[in-house]
């Protein structure tokens, strides 16, 4: 009894040390400088998630009327919540660093935005407040009709079925494998079972045949955008019933990206998922950051003449993207510090610092409601320091590399997963566990 007792508190102390508080995180503002010893940024990357939106879907006995605006897509305010994210990264990037020229070049800037409406809006919504420093008849028309300070930047899109980086919901074999056997555990069944009389009553409440884990996330959001905007709820949707259908949802998002399962059938959940839904976009930033670098030291490659030049690489995107990315960084929530999908407009940028031939890596938070300040979350990375060089963020990003994205989601075959790192982990604490007891005794 007592081995036991001391076994389950050097675990948990050993947990607790080695995961740190997402919820202690400085804010700092975005006209902060940097210290002389961090070097020269030479290199920087977005992913955001698109502004408000109408909701995507309507249960049958939700009534409101969204045709002015259409199902899904961006409305005024999510216009407004990218003008004020790109100004912040405007103040930082253009004004603090001085890293992103103030005015519009061709050859500095590349934005990539999923095939989608809201995601599109979004990004050219980001860019006029970005470059919002514009002269008339040098960067823009003096034109009567024309938008004062607008200069159109180009957005470059991926077809939705083959865009492995930005749409994670693609029609994938090896997805739909994973989702068979996430499924198939007895913590996802549990959560079903657990809640099935619910679904009942929630199907009765929005008029559907079924409700389950699998179409919740549909009355989910359309409950919260409708309260979002004042609008009615059909009755039986009282406090209790929305909290508990947001708690649910809020779980399966979790496990959707393996957050919270481990290994079954031989299958490591908690990798497999992150890999084949973030892999493919955390390893599109690290080829940008690995073949900056070689630019950076062959400047005269003549397959460089892209990539020197560029300074600000961009994917416009949808919550579930950074859902799957937050899952590679290791992060055991899938809004990086609190439960739920990204909000709108929520963002994090990609640094690429140098200093004496040396390159680290910062990756900042920008919180969606706040208008004048970031996160470092660094630190919060697995595998990473508050400095993170390049090479570790490489190494501990390796076990999500995807080598190549399409050919991995044709896969639905797992190899049998190599233990002997958990093994090998077990027996050092097992050894120690031994040494501790020996001591009491």
């Amino acid at each position: 009894m007592l081995s036991k007792t001391v076994f389950g508190l050097l675990c948990l102390t050993c947990v607790s040390a080695m995961i740190p508080s997402m919820f202690d995180v400085p804010l700092q503002h975005v006209n902060s400088r940097v210290s002389a010893d961090q070097g020269k940024l030479v290199f920087l990357q977005a992913v955001w998630r698109h502004g408000d939106r109408a909701p995507e879907y309507q249960f049958p006995s939700d009534t409101n009327d969204w045709s002015d605006i259409g199902l899904g897509q961006l409305t005024v305010t999510g216009m407004e919540d990218h003008l004020t994210l790109g100004d912040k990264l405007r103040t930082r990037y253009i004004n603090a660093l001085g890293f992103v020229g103030s005015r519009y070049r061709y050859d500095e800037i590349y934005i990539r935005s999923t095939d989608v409406n809201r995601t599109l809006i979004s990004a050219l919504s980001n860019m006029i407040g970005f470059y919002s420093t514009n002269t008339a008849n040098v960067d823009y028309p003096n034109a009567t009709h024309w938008p004062r300070n607008f200069v159109p930047i180009p957005v470059h899109t991926e077809q939705r079925s083959t865009d492995y980086i930005g749409n994670v919901d693609r029609d994938c074999k090896r997805s739909g494998a994973l989702r068979k056997l996430l499924k198939e555990t007895e913590k996802y069944k549990k959560l079903e079972s657990d809640n099935n009389e619910f679904f009942e009553t929630v199907a009765k409440i929005a008029n559907m045949s079924k409700v389950d884990l699998s179409n919740l996330w549909m009355i989910s959001d359309d409950v919260f955008i409708t309260q979002k905007y004042n609008k009615s709820l059909p009755d039986g949707f009282t406090d209790d019933v929305i909290e508990k259908i947001y708690d649910i949802a809020d779980e399966t998002d979790k496990a959707l990206y393996g957050m919270g399962y481990g290994t079954y059938k031989g299958v490591d959940l908690s990798i497999e998922i992150p890999k084949v839904k973030g892999g493919p976009l955390l390893w599109s930033l690290i080829d940008h950051m690995q073949e900056k670098v070689s630019c950076i030291e062959n400047k005269n490659d003549k397959n460089c003449h892209w990539l020197n030049p560029l300074k600000y690489h961009v994917y416009s995107a949808h919550d579930t993207t950074l859902s799957g990315l937050f899952s590679t960084f290791g992060f055991n929530q899938t809004d990086y510090n609190k439960k739920g999908l990204p909000d709108y407009a929520s963002a994090f940028t990609i640094e690429l610092w140098e200093n004496d031939g040396n390159y680290t890596v910062t990756v900042l938070y920008w919180p969606p409601k706040d208008k004048e300040n970031f996160q470092d979350i660094t630190h919060l990375i697995s595998g990473c320091e508050e400095i993170c060089d390049l090479d570790t963020f490489v190494k501990r990003s390796e076990i999500y590399n995807t080598v190549n994205p399409e050919q991995l989601c044709n896969d639905d075959q797992f190899p049998p997963q190599d233990n002997s790192g958990s093994m090998a982990s077990i027996s050092v604490l097992l050894m120690f566990l031994a040494a501790f007891i020996s001591l009491l005794n």
